[in-house]
Formats: structure tokens, sequence, C-alpha cells
């Protein structure tokens, strides 16, 4: 029969092969008595290692075709889900990715989502006149977006009667596309009889 002393976090201190998970350094003494009654005695020191630490940082996102670099920190192992084993991977697509790392002895995991954000899309449109003193509306036809204009502007769309280079950005508070038009002066021509 098997006897093991002290008990504490043992599921079985009667078995040759109990369950333990202690959080503490502890020494475990196993004695084993046979049928004729003799016994003996034997120590088992279970040491409390740290867990390896990694932190892929909190879900982000992404402006496509950008790329983000993860880095699972220095270790001896390391098992990413899509197969990779090095120290650190670049992403450029959405999806949750993980990694198991482990310094031989213990292992540690973490997890992260990335998200990818689309460019604003629109046009200035071609270059265009302005006549006299009339004005023309420059726009970028969309709409939810942050909108700078190289006026100072921060409307989606202008009124405008000079001519000369505008160009905007349209910002989704990540991701930021540019376009410019050039605003060219109408040619007066007068008639004489």
């Amino acid at each position: 029969q098997y006897s093991w002393f002290p008990t504490s976090y043992l599921n079985n201190f009667i078995t040759a092969n109990p369950y333990t998970k202690p959080t503490i350094l502890i020494s475990y003494e196993l004695t084993v008595t046979d049928s004729a009654g003799c016994s003996d005695s034997g120590f088992v020191k279970i040491n409390i290692l740290p867990l390896p630490v990694v932190n892929l940082g909190k879900d982000t996102a992404l402006c496509e075709n950008d790329s983000i670099l993860l880095d699972a920190g220095n270790v001896t192992f390391y098992q990413w889900s899509g197969g990779s084993t090095t120290k650190n991977i670049f992403v450029k697509s959405a999806g949750n990715y993980s990694v198991v790392i482990s310094d031989g002895k213990c292992s540690g995991t973490d997890s992260i989502f990335i998200s990818i954000i689309p460019y604003p899309v629109f046009n200035l449109g071609n270059d265009t006149l302005v006549c006299g003193e009339n004005s023309i509306t420059l726009s970028t036809e969309t709409s939810g977006y942050q909108y700078l204009w190289s006026n100072g502007n921060m409307d989606e769309k202008i009124s405008i009667n000079s001519p000369g280079l505008y160009v905007v950005e349209v910002s989704s508070g990540l991701c930021t596309s540019y376009d410019s038009i050039n605003v060219g002066r109408c040619t007066s021509y007068s008639l004489w009889a």
C-alpha cells in the first residue's frame, strides 16, 4: 500500500501516482508497505516554476495592405496557430492569431484578433475651371469620414471661386486617402465690333 505525506494538494494520498497541483514549493514523503509489513520511504520535491509570459497586445485593426509584427518574446520554443515556429511573424490578413511558447519546462499562450479596415475610396474628378465670379463645388461624394482640405475646410464638400490646386484628405480615423484637383481660371475674350 501507498501513503503520501503531507496530503496537501493531492487528489489521492493512498495511490502510487496521485495528481497534485501545488501553489508553493513542497516536499512529499511516500511510504510503501508490502504484504509482509515491510516498508520503505522516499521523498520527492516539487518546485514551482514561473510560467513564461507572452503578450501579443490588445486586439487591433490594420489598414488594407499594412502589416503588423507580432512578437512572442524571448523563450526557447514557439508554435503559432498558422504553423510558424519563429519568435515573431508579420501579419497582414484579418483573423485570430495565437501562439504557444515554452522555455522547455513550462508553457504560456496568448492570442490577438486582427481586423482590416479599407481605405476611403473617392475621386475629385478631372481638373476643371472656374469662370468669372462664379463658384464651383468640389466634393468627395462620401459620408461618415473626417475631412481636411488644403484650404483648412473640414466639410465633405467646399465651394470655391479661386483657381489653384486643392488637396483633400479623407480619413476613417485609422486609414487616410488623398486626392487633388487643379482648378484653373477661364480665359476671357472681348468682342469688338
